[in-house]
């Protein structure tokens, strides 16, 4: 699974090098250059817990900061990924 955080690390330190490159390339208002620092230099404020350890929210929210929610939710997102590009290649199989 760390093999997995850190390829999606790589993928969206590639995304950051072409939003860089797109940067450079085109004249951008300095409201949306500081918009898009402010996106890549973001830190959340805080963790909000429920106080109420027996309720809904409480075991929700348990559920959603665990880890295995995490790899959960990023096999959804290679499942994805790899569905779409099934649906690409078959597109362009019929072109050909």
């Amino acid at each position: 699974m760390r093999l997995i955080i850190k390829s999606f690390n790589m993928y969206i330190y590639i995304f950051i090098i072409i939003l860089a490159t797109y940067i450079a390339q085109y004249v951008i208002s300095s409201l949306q250059k500081q918009c898009i620092d402010f996106t890549i230099n973001a830190k959340p404020l805080s963790k909000f817990m429920p106080r109420d350890k027996e309720s809904v929210k409480y075991r929700v929210w348990q559920l959603v900061v665990s880890q295995p929610f995490d790899y959960f939710i990023m096999a959804m997102i290679v499942f994805n990924t790899l569905i779409l590009m099934m649906k690409v290649c078959e597109y362009k199989s019929y072109i050909i």
